[in-house]
């Protein structure tokens, strides 16, 4: 298979899992380093999850989709935490699409985050779109640090 089929492939399973795992507030990235030359390296290409709130590729790392997707079904089954994004505890810039608590000025950045994330944003929609979002919810045995995070039953 040739280095361009392996990136094409690599793309469209990322932007699949990705229709999956932004809803419960998570990333899938991937990296699909070759070696020097003519023998790609498998070891190299990887799938990385990553929360939120957390810098990318900064979570567990996976050699295949099918992995990631079974780790994706695991976190489905998480308590879901909200945050309202007019809540008082953190300010949202609409415009460079961060979230900046109050307290403590600790942030995360929205951009690029273009699938399900909020109460409007919606697959097909540009990335960044936040116009009108209510909120963001995160499946996760603890809540995110920035904001005051609350438990819900609805994404």
């Amino acid at each position: 298979m040739s280095n361009e089929q392996i990136l094409h492939d690599m793309v469209q399973a990322a932007h699949e899992l990705n229709k999956a795992s932004q809803p419960l507030g998570y990333a899938v990235t991937f990296s699909a380093g070759w070696g020097l030359g003519a023998h790609p390296t498998p070891d190299h290409r990887r799938f990385t999850v990553h929360r939120i709130d957390k810098p990318v590729a900064s979570g567990p790392s996976f050699s295949t989709a099918a992995e990631v997707g079974d780790y994706i079904d695991q976190l489905s089954e998480l308590p879901c935490w909200r945050l309202d994004l007019d809540d008082d505890s953190i300010e949202f810039d609409n415009s460079e699409l961060t979230v900046k608590d109050v307290a403590t000025g600790e942030n995360f950045c929205l951009k690029g985050w273009g699938i399900g994330v909020t109460g409007k944003a919606s697959e097909g929609q540009s990335p960044g779109r936040y116009e009108g979002a209510t909120h963001l919810s995160v499946l996760s045995d603890e809540p995110p640090s920035v904001g005051r995070w609350y438990k819900s039953d609805k994404g």
